[in-house]
């Protein structure tokens, strides 16, 4: 439960990309990717976050955001 203007950060030390291409050979964990911006802003939306930052590149992936 995120309390109203609450952040929330989601965070991986790999982009969407690279954590794609790393998971494809795996069985266990090739359907379990990273949101691309796109998807994020949608979900987020659907769970009333605002995205204040969106970083999705080598080495880092980043999503901050805030509840309505």
């Amino acid at each position: 439960i995120l309390k109203p203007q609450g952040i929330i950060a989601v965070s991986h030390f790999i982009s969407s990309e690279g954590l794609k291409k790393h998971h494809e050979g795996h069985h266990a964990v090739m359907h379990d990717l990273l949101p691309d911006k796109d998807t994020m802003y949608s979900l987020f939306k659907m769970a009333n976050l605002n995205i204040l930052l969106f970083m999705d590149e080598p080495g880092f992936y980043c999503v901050l955001a805030q509840k309505n």
